[in-house]
């Protein structure tokens, strides 16, 4: 296998791999930016995603015109769904993804 198709194989398995693709890669849908990543957020939440789902989760609704409060809305509205236990583990994640120094708040 030479280097181009072996370069070309290891983008195609990074891609497979990647649990947390664009949501604009399924189309626009029937929501609007703001909702869609609002909505994404609250699903994040009950799949126990990782701190770079949030992040792109959070940009999607920001782009679309959420705020910081918009996004912990969403995080908090999914409770009833997804339990106390993916609350407590997903809080961390969401705080630094947006932007918050979680470390330096445990101190």
């Amino acid at each position: 296998m030479d280097s181009e198709s072996m370069g070309q194989t290891l983008k195609e398995l990074k891609d497979a791999a990647d649990p947390s693709p664009s949501l604009t890669a399924f189309g626009p849908g029937a929501l609007d930016q703001r909702t869609r990543g609002l909505v994404g957020i609250g699903a994040a939440v009950s799949l126990g995603a990782s701190t770079p789902t949030y992040r792109r989760l959070i940009d999607e609704a920001r782009q679309g015109g959420a705020t910081a409060d918009d996004c912990i809305g969403a995080f908090i509205a999914a409770a009833p769904v997804a339990g106390a236990v993916r609350l407590v583990t997903g809080a961390p994640r969401l705080a630094s993804a947006l932007g918050y120094d979680v470390g330096q708040a445990l101190e």
